[in-house]
């Protein structure tokens, strides 16, 4: 036969791994979630370098177009015989001018597009960091649901004694109560249950030996 105090113990431990894996389950879980948007960071951090390279890029392209107008120009006024003014300077300075600006816009484009890719990496960054937050709240939270179980099973136990006790001295209470589902403990020989928010104790079998318990 399974002493009371041992069934409590066993409503105890079981309460215990209970929190313990569903406070493990939601640590997991954050970090997953950190480590996410950790790699989203990171891959974000690649992109502002690849979208600075590919600008660079149009930059030397549009460079080289201007370079080529502008012996394309000269030559073709060497050619005709005209010299570097007037109608061939207009040309050329055109040309230049358009390139600046074609340049001014490239520059801005790619600060816009990098401040958009560092704002985005920078969301990541957040939301590893409320991962963090969120990881820490649950690993202390399954501690203190813990904490309170440890008190909660010492009360009971605390409890539980003292109606043994009673029991022993035959003062102990009316153990025909009624009860709710989950509040009963039982392994066919004893049987836990609460009764106005106490713990009580029935023998299924026999009257308490009181010296076999001490």
């Amino acid at each position: 036969m399974c002493h009371p105090v041992a069934l409590l113990a066993a409503q105890v431990g079981m309460q215990l791994m209970g929190q313990q894996a569903e406070t493990k389950a939601s640590i997991n879980m954050y970090r997953s979630q950190e480590q996410a948007a950790l790699a989203n960071q990171k891959m974000s951090e690649r992109r502002q370098e690849q979208i600075a390279e590919e600008y660079g890029r149009e930059e030397g392209r549009m460079r080289d177009r201007m370079r080529l107008v502008a012996g394309q120009n000269a030559a073709a006024g060497g050619a005709a015989g005209l010299q570097m003014g007037g109608s061939l300077m207009d040309v050329l300075g055109a040309s230049y001018a358009g390139y600046l600006d074609d340049k001014a816009a490239n520059l801005r484009n790619q600060r816009n597009d990098v401040y958009n890719e560092f704002v985005q990496g920078w969301n990541y960054g957040q939301e590893a960091e409320q991962a963090r937050a969120g990881m820490f709240n649950a690993k202390m939270a399954g501690r203190r649901a813990m904490f309170g179980t440890i008190l909660g099973g010492l009360q009971q136990y605390h409890t539980l004694r003292s109606n043994l006790k009673r029991g022993y001295s035959g003062g102990g209470p009316g153990l025909e109560a009624t009860t709710k589902p989950g509040n009963t403990v039982s392994n066919g020989n004893y049987t836990i249950y609460k009764q106005n928010g106490q713990l009580q104790f029935k023998n299924n079998n026999k009257p308490w030996n009181a010296g076999k318990w001490r």
